[in-house]
């Protein structure tokens, strides 16, 4: 870098007190003249100057001493393009005109042709004055987000001031829309430059709903409260009467936590008779906050509650007003420093939409134990015999759990057997702020500590795993029962009461393989795995001391029942008398191993045929009958990396019998089906699920390197509304879902349905995609979807379209892209409510 200095040129006589503050550093590619007599400098060719905070870069530059001005112009080569245009900075201003005249004693200066760009908006005009405190006046500006050279739009002001304080003020403009003018103008403006966060205006969007009227939704006011978070005001009001309310609070601490909290409420009325108006009220709450966790402490919280009409009434959401179920969780998780211990602390919320039923675990209190080997030397080498590795894996946990359950559903009756004077409540409580102590009354309260052991021994080609479970319950309370002629008296005992279970067993694995090989071209080599195991557990009779479980008489011809006296209660305290089971079964995986066409080394490609295809049961050597379980049997493969499948099934060993007495008119014996001539048994239940899907790149993925599916990927499958990619051309995601139940003679009962969703690029700037699902029983289209993108480059548009169902609307939607400028949109939404 040439670097020049001029400080010490000449002043002028009545100029003493004025002049250059600091040195100035300038430099030239082409040429540096200087003209004395004048007071002159001249610059030529990638020419700049830096004098403080200001730099000035240009193709030329003069330097007139005796004016104390920098003047910077572009010039032009043979075929008439521009070279070197000069650029302006001084602190936060910068900008590119045609000439730039800049003064640096008074720092004032003139710009021909100016072009800025201030946060995510483009300024230009004709004439430009720049003050002292770097503030512009500018005459024919023109001010967009639009990058292209002939922006889509535009809004045309005529004088315009441009503050540092980030403030464009402008007398009379007017929006033009390539080039030509909307009939309305407006006679001042203020357009806010954002470079962070601003309060301001956000104006609604408009409509009419046939039930409801003329509307205003959405409009309020953005508070930008600090750095760090950010809250949104908005409110609704219709003609017909009701009205909503929205907050919505953003809050950041970066590499701490982020989150949101969303509070609604809507006072909708939905009749157009004044005299008879339905008025529904509704709430919502969502609050979700993410903890960056670093190893300590954290709290985490997602919270979904709302009445249980709030999506069925507000929402123009498919996916929420088909949501039947809104599930919470608030949890707090801190390591005990020193020790092998975790504590937790959660709340948990459960609410089906549909039959209005509340379940809440408050509080939801765990302390864990890592997993301790107390029996494993440290620092030992050497080759172990065989016992010493057992007993140094042989591993022991803990854990803690404390729940308080409450609900709002009808307790059904929980003993098998006629109650007098239970005090149970069987009806629903609506689930409000007002009952919530009437729901407290019905909470269930219960502790457990479980320690597992583990450990596992190698015998050769097999492995040995032993273990043993031992729970201990503690409950606030227990039940009695005593039989009277009206039925059975059930009283609750008070104080903290105990029980406690525990079981062991063993169980025996390996691994057997099968090995085919043919020879070709493509030299292929098929694996079959077998994974067989057999194990057996026990457990004791918790009948046998008589403390736990109590024979109840049910009825007056003296038929008893054998009950626990925590029957009911949470954690399930024991409930099953002595248990001998044999488990068994056997995994299969099925692989294929072949030479790439295009591959001329001898590396094979890894190709799985079958996943996994299992079969489970077991067999209870002490029970009084049906001593062999279900058969469980399940399998699943990704054939050629395309078609994903998935089958289970339950198989009963066991057989039926026509019984008028038995409900359904059948009864369940111990026969196996086998023996009857029935076959292995009865299919009680099966399903198969296929899903698959296409797209150009996924077939590259598939084919190249076998990559899984991006986040992208699954946010497109999902809802391709939320991320429009024109580089993939085109996409569909197929799934079928097919399952069948039948209980011995009982007609069949089966549920099958097809859906599809994807896209396509219509144009390089056209996007439709679509969403659908055919149920086979009822031989009907369930919620079709279309959804329309256009890319306007720096505007975008967007419709939604629901040609038939339950929540058939349209939805229409055009916005410009850039944030600040978000609420210059135009929409026109038609719902489902406006055809009523």
């Amino acid at each position: 870098m040439i670097t020049n200095d001029i400080s010490n040129l000449p002043q002028r006589a009545n100029s003493s007190d004025k002049g250059i503050k600091t040195t100035i550093k300038y430099d030239a590619r082409d040429s540096i003249r200087f003209n004395v007599i004048e007071q002159k400098v001249y610059l030529y060719g990638d020419a700049y100057i830096f004098y403080g905070e200001m730099k000035l870069w240009s193709d030329v530059i003069t330097i007139d001493w005796a004016q104390s001005l920098f003047t910077a112009t572009y010039s032009v080569d043979s075929a008439g393009k521009r070279i070197g245009v000069p650029h302006f900075k001084d602190g936060d201003s910068e900008y590119e005109a045609e000439k730039i005249v800049y003064n640096y004693e008074t720092s004032k200066g003139y710009i021909k042709g100016i072009v800025t760009s201030d946060g995510q908006g483009f300024l230009t005009g004709n004439d430009a004055l720049k003050d002292e405190d770097d503030n512009l006046l500018i005459y024919g500006a023109k001010y967009t987000t639009c990058n292209l050279r002939e922006p889509h739009y535009h809004f045309r002001l005529r004088k315009t001031k441009v503050t540092n304080k980030k403030r464009i003020y402008t007398n009379f403009f007017n929006l033009f829309i390539d080039e030509i003018p909307l009939p309305l103008g407006l006679p001042f403006g203020i357009f806010p430059i954002v470079d962070k966060k601003a309060s301001g205006v956000v104006f609604p969007t408009w409509g009419q709903d046939a039930s409801r009227g003329f509307y205003l939704r959405d409009g309020g006011y953005y508070w930008a409260i600090n750095d760090y978070i950010g809250a949104k005001l908005l409110g609704e009001i219709y003609s017909n009467g009701g009205w909503g309310a929205t907050g919505d609070i953003n809050y950041k601490k970066r590499y701490a936590y982020n989150g949101r909290l969303n509070i609604s409420y809507r006072d909708v009325v939905r009749n157009n008779d004044e005299y008879n108006r339905e008025s529904r009220k509704d709430y919502k709450i969502n609050w979700s906050h993410t903890p960056k966790v670093k190893g300590g402490r954290s709290f985490s919280a997602n919270v979904n509650y709302a009445t249980t009409t709030f999506n069925r009434n507000n929402t123009v959401s498919i996916d929420s007003y088909l949501a039947n179920t809104l599930k919470s969780n608030i949890r707090y998780y801190m390591p005990l420093k020193g020790t092998p211990f975790n504590a937790s602390f959660n709340v948990r919320h459960e609410q089906n939409n549909r039959t209005g039923i509340v379940n809440m675990t408050l509080p939801d209190f765990n302390i864990s134990m890592n997993r301790l080997n107390p029996f494993k030397a440290k620092g030992s080498i050497g080759k172990k015999s065989t016992v010493r590795k057992f007993y140094e894996s042989i591993n022991v946990q803990y854990a803690f759990d404390l729940k308080n359950r409450i609900t709002n559903a009808p307790i059904v009756n929980r003993f098998p057997f006629s109650t007098i004077d239970t005090g149970e409540e069987l009806d629903t409580i609506d689930f409000t702020f007002g009952t919530f102590n009437q729901v407290w009354n019905n909470k269930e309260l219960g502790m457990k500590h479980t320690i597992p052991v583990n450990g596992t021994m190698k015998l050769g080609p097999f492995s040995l795993n032993g273990s043993f479970n031992y729970t201990d319950y503690w409950y606030p309370k227990s039940f009695d029962y005593a039989y009277s002629d009206s039925g059975v008296v059930v009283s609750e005992n008070g104080g903290l009461q105990r029980a406690y279970s525990y079981n062991g067993g063993v169980n025996l694995t390996t691994n057997l393989y099968g090995m085919y090989a043919y020879k070709g071209k493509r030299a292929r080599q098929i694996r079959h795995t077998m994974r067989p195991s057999v194990g057996v557990r026990m457990s004791p009779d918790y009948q046998a001391d008589g403390y736990i479980f109590r024979t109840v008489q049910t009825d007056s011809l003296g038929n008893e029942v054998t009950l626990s006296k925590f029957n009911g209660l949470i954690f399930a305290a024991p409930t099953s008398r002595r248990a001998a089971s044999m488990t068994f079964g056997i995994t299969n995986i099925l692989e294929m191993k072949q030479k790439a066409i295009r591959d001329t080394a001898q590396d094979f490609k890894k190709i799985k045929l079958l996943e996994n295809l299992s079969v489970n049961s077991s067999y209870n050597f002490v029970a009084d009958s049906f001593r062999l379980a279900n058969f469980n049997i399940s399998a699943n493969t990704n054939l050629f990396n395309l078609l994903n499948v998935r089958f289970s099934s339950v198989l009963d060993p066991y057989t039926y019998i026509v019984d008028s007495s038995a409900s359904n008119n059948q009864l369940r014996v111990s026969t196996f089906a086998w023996d009857v001539g029935e076959g292995i048994g009865n299919m009680t239940s099966w399903s198969l699920a296929l899903t698959t899907n296409l797209n150009p790149q996924a077939f590259r993925r598939r084919y190249k390197n076998q990559q899984q599916l991006t986040d992208i990927d699954q946010a497109l499958i999902q809802d391709p509304s939320l991320y429009v990619d024109f580089n993939i051309p085109w996409s569909l995601n197929l799934s079928y879902n097919f399952r069948k139940t039948q209980l011995g003679f009982l007609d069949p009962t089966t549920t099958q349905s097809l859906q599809a969703r994807g896209d396509m690029n219509i144009s390089k700037t056209w996007k439709i995609g679509y969403a659908a699902a055919y149920d086979f029983e009822n031989k009907k289209i369930v919620t079709p979807r279309l959804n329309f993108y256009k890319d306007l480059h720096c505007w975008e548009m967007r419709i939604t379209w629901v040609p038939w169902g339950p929540r058939t609307m349209y939805e229409f939607y055009i916005n410009v892209k850039a944030s600040i400028l978000q609420d210059l949109k135009w929409s026109r939404r038609r719902s489902f409510y406006d055809q009523f």
